[in-house]
């Protein structure tokens, strides 16, 4: 039996067409730093939530942002998700998508 394998190629958070964050993601660890209150932890956020958490109290920063797309790898098969951001808990999960290039 083969090893299932979940790698994080790319993610991007939207404000309509605009990306307000954009970066791709290398093989192995990747580290997010930064000085305190730059973004790290809503960057996990977006994160987690394409993913399928549901986040119940987004930052008023977080709701300025429309939607947010990842590229993942799974068994080493390319999926995108994008997800459009809502106050609105339970709210339709990840979507398949063509990726934002």
């Amino acid at each position: 039996m083969s090893k299932s394998t979940l790698r994080l190629g790319r993610l991007i958070v939207l404000r309509g067409s605009n990306h307000v964050y954009d970066q791709d993601f290398h093989p192995g660890v990747n580290i997010i730093r930064g000085w305190n209150s730059t973004g790290k932890s809503t960057i996990m956020d977006f994160l987690v939530y394409v993913l399928g958490y549901e986040i119940v109290s987004w930052t008023d920063e977080q709701l300025l942002c429309s939607s947010v797309v990842a590229e993942i790898f799974i068994n080493g098969v390319q999926v995108c998700l994008k997800r459009d951001i809502s106050e609105r808990v339970f709210k339709t999960l990840c979507q398949p998508t063509s990726f934002i290039g």
